[in-house]
C-alpha cells in the first residue's frame, strides 16, 4: 500500500507539470500567431528548436541520477550517493561550458541553414537563439539535482518549481510579443524565466531536509566515470531521439518553410498525448532500480507488463479525441487555416507517436536496471530509418513527408524492441508474445467499437456538424469502449483499487 501511495504521489506531481506543460502550449500559440507576422512566428518555432539541440548534452544524467540514488537508497548507501551526485555536477558543469560554445555556433549557423528566413530577421535569429541556447545550457547542472529528487522518490520538489517557472516565463514571452513583437525581447524574456528557474532548483535543495550531501571533497574519478559510462550508453538513446523527434521541424524547416507553423502545431497537440503517459512511466525507473537491487526479476516482468498496459491505455484514451475532433479542436484553439493545413500531420504523427511509445516502459525499465546499453541497435536503426525517410519525403511531398518519417521510424522502433531487445534483456523475465498481447493489443481492444467512425476521420469525412448523428454513434463507441477497458483490460483486482479510490473521493468534503 506503501507502494502505491508513493507511485500515486509521484505520477500525481508529473501529471501536474503536464497540466502546466498543457496549459501553456495552448495558450501561448494562439497569442503569438496573433502577434506575430507568420514569418516570425516560424523562424521563432526554429529558434526554440536549435536551442533545444543543447538540451540534448544533458547526456541522460538525470535518468542515471535518478538510477543512482535510488540504488544507493534501497541498499542504505549513502556515501555512495553523495560521490554520485557531486561527480555528475562536476562533469555537467563542465557539459554547461560546451553547451554555451554550441550555442554561439547555432546562432552564427542558423540564417545559413534555414534559407527562406527573412534578411531583416537573421540578426534578431542570431541573438535570440544564443540566449535561449544559454540558458538551456545552464540548466544541465540543475538536471543532477532534479534525478536526485527523482531517486528518493520526492518528484513533487523539482515539480512544483519548474511549474512556476514555465507558467512565468510563458507569461513573460506572451508579454514581449504583444507589447513589442521583438523576437529578441521575447528571447530575453524566456532566459530569464529558465535562469530563475534553475537557480530556485538549486536554493530549494540547499535547504531541503531531503537532500543528498554533496560537495568537492565527494568528488573522485571513479565515480565520474561510474556516471560517464552510463550516461554514455544513454547516448544511444539520445541520438536516436535525435533522429526520430529532433530533426523533424529542422528538415521542414530547410524544404518546406512555408508549413513550419503547420507542423509545429501538430507536433504539439500530439505531444499532450505523449507527457500524459509520460508522466505515469517516469516514476517506474527508481522502483525498478529498487527491485533490481533485490534481485527480483519475476516482479520486474510482471511490472513491465502491467505498466505497458496501463500506457497504451493512456496512450489511446487520450489520442482518441484529438483523431477524431482534429479538425474542430485546431479550429477552436489556433484558427480554420490551421484545422485545414495541420489535421492530416496531426493523424499521421498521432498513429507514429502511439506505436513509438508504447514501448517507454520497456525504455524506461532498461534504464532502470541498467541494460539499456546493450540494446542499442533499435533506437540508431529506428532513427535513421526516421531521419531518411523524413528528408526524401519532404524533399518530395512538403511537411507531410517528416510526418510519414515518423510513422515509418516508429513501427521500426517498436518492431525491434519485441524482435531484437526484449529476448536479450536479462533482468525482465517477460517474453515478446507476452508483452505484445498482454501489454500492447490488449488494450487496443477498446478501438474496436470505434472503428467506423476512425475510418471517417482519417479520410477527412465524419461531419461532427451532424450531432444528431455523429454524435450518437460516438456516444454508442466510447460506452462501448469504456465497457471493454473496465471488464477486459484491467485486471480484477485493478477494478477493485479503482472503485475504492473512487468512493474514498465521494467521502472528501468540497467546504
Amino acid at each position: 500500500m506503501v507502494l502505491v501511495r508513493r507511485y500515486v504521489r509521484n505520477a500525481g506531481a508529473n501529471v501536474a507539470r503536464v497540466v502546466a506543460s498543457t496549459l501553456v502550449a495552448l495558450l501561448l500559440p494562439p497569442i503569438l500567431i496573433g502577434a506575430l507576422p507568420r514569418s516570425s512566428y516560424n523562424t521563432w518555432l526554429l529558434v526554440l528548436q536549435l536551442a533545444a539541440y543543447v538540451g540534448y548534452l544533458e547526456l541522460g544524467v538525470q535518468s542515471a541520477m535518478s538510477r543512482f540514488i535510488a540504488h544507493g537508497a534501497e541498499l542504505d548507501r549513502i556515501e555512495d550517493q553523495s560521490r554520485a551526485i557531486s561527480s555528475a555536477l562536476f562533469l555537467m558543469t563542465a557539459v554547461a561550458v560546451v553547451g554555451m560554445f554550441a550555442s554561439l555556433g547555432l546562432a552564427g549557423a542558423m540564417p545559413h541553414l534555414f534559407a527562406d528566413i527573412p534578411p531583416d530577421l537573421h540578426g534578431d535569429t542570431r541573438v535570440a537563439v544564443f540566449l535561449v541556447g544559454v540558458s538551456v545550457a545552464t540548466g544541465l547542472p540543475a538536471a543532477v539535482l532534479s534525478g536526485a529528487y527523482m531517486g528518493l522518490r520526492r518528484y513533487e520538489v523539482p515539480a512544483a518549481i519548474l511549474i512556476v517557472g514555465k507558467l512565468i516565463g510563458a507569461a513573460l514571452v506572451a508579454a514581449a510579443a504583444l507589447v513589442t513583437a521583438s523576437m529578441r525581447l521575447m528571447a530575453v524574456s524566456m532566459t530569464v524565466a529558465n535562469l530563475a528557474t534553475h537557480a530556485a532548483l538549486w536554493m530549494v535543495y540547499e535547504r531541503s531536509r531531503f537532500r543528498v550531501p554533496l560537495g568537492r571533497s565527494w568528488i573522485s574519478w571513479p565515480s565520474v566515470r561510474a556516471v560517464l559510462v552510463h550516461c554514455a550508453s544513454l547516448q544511444i538513446w539520445t541520438l536516436g531521439t535525435i533522429l526520430v523527434s529532433g530533426l523533424d521541424l529542422t528538415i521542414v524547416g530547410i524544404w518546406d518553410f512555408q508549413a513550419v507553423a503547420y507542423f509545429a502545431i501538430a507536433a504539439v497537440a500530439v505531444s499532450f498525448v505523449g507527457q500524459l503517459q509520460g508522466s505515469v512511466v517516469a516514476v517506474l525507473m527508481p522502483e525498478a532500480a529498487a527491485l533490481h537491487a533485490r534481485r527480483a526479476q519475476e516482479a520486474l516482468g510482471r511490472m513491465l507488463i502491467r505498466f505497458t498496459r496501463y500506457g497504451t491505455l493512456v496512450l489511446l484514451a487520450a489520442g482518441l479525441p484529438l483523431f477524431l475532433g482534429a479538425e474542430l479542436l485546431l479550429t477552436l484553439w489556433v484558427g480554420a487555416d490551421f484545422a485545414d493545413h495541420a489535421s492530416t500531420l496531426l493523424r499521421v504523427l498521432l498513429v507514429a507517436n502511439t506505436i513509438r511509445l508504447v514501448s517507454l516502459p520497456y525504455a524506461t525499465m532498461l534504464v532502470g536496471v541498467g541494460e539499456h546499453g546493450r540494446v542499442w541497435l533499435s533506437p540508431i536503426v529506428g532513427g535513421v530509418i526516421n531521419a531518411a525517410v523524413s528528408v526524401a519525403a519532404t524533399m518530395a511531398y512538403g511537411a507531410i513527408g517528416a510526418a510519414l518519417g515518423t510513422l515509418s521510424g516508429g513501427i521500426v522502433e517498436t518492431g525491434m524492441h519485441l524482435a531484437y531487445n526484449l529476448p536479450r534483456t536479462n533482468a525482465l523475465r517477460v517474453s515478446p508474445r507476452q508483452l505484445l498481447l498482454g501489454g500492447m493489443l490488449r488494450p487496443a481492444l477498446i478501438l474496436t467499437p470505434l472503428l467506423p467512425l476512425l475510418a471517417l476521420a482519417a479520410t477527412r469525412r465524419l461531419d461532427l456538424g451532424a450531432w444528431w448523428v455523429t454524435g450518437g454513434a460516438l456516444f454508442l463507441g466510447v460506452c462501448a469502449a469504456g465497457y471493454l477497458a473496465w471488464r477486459i483490460v484491467l485486471e480484477p483486482e485493478e477494478r477493485t483499487l479503482v472503485t475504492r479510490f473512487l468512493r474514498s473521493m465521494r467521502q472528501i468534503p468540497l467546504m
